[in-house]
């Protein structure tokens, strides 16, 4: 469940970073889908503030993906994954976020140009 949750949001991220940052990472494509309830709007607020959490999430998604790459058992794959996404939870949290609203902009971003264009404007160029 950690892996599917972590290469989910690596794959969005990085169709979010393909977009925002023009530069594509090789993660493996997997689609995030809104959770049924929850606000599909996104404010200017939530929009800097996601910016500032995907560029750290970027961070950390680059730092663990190589470990993840070069971990040899299960039980190896697994603590990289638990502390990737520890990592990124908590990165997702300092900025004000659920792992799920996250997951849902992402998704939004994946399909909605001018929202990327939003973001980008709060990117580091």
């Amino acid at each position: 469940m950690t892996l599917r949750i972590f290469t989910a949001t690596a794959a969005a991220l990085a169709a979010i970073a393909a977009m925002a940052l023009a530069a594509p990472l090789t993660v493996t494509a997997q689609s995030i889908r809104p959770e049924a309830g929850q606000p599909v709007a996104v404010n200017d607020a939530e929009i800097k503030s996601f910016a500032a959490a995907v560029v750290e999430v970027k961070r950390v998604t680059d730092s663990y993906l190589p470990m993840l790459a070069g971990a040899r058992t299960t039980e190896e794959k697994d603590r990289v994954e638990n502390a990737a996404f520890a990592e990124i939870k908590e990165v997702v949290a300092s900025e004000g976020f659920t792992v799920s609203r996250f997951n849902q902009i992402l998704s939004l971003a994946s399909v909605s140009p001018d929202l990327v264009d939003q973001i980008r404007l709060h990117l580091p160029q």
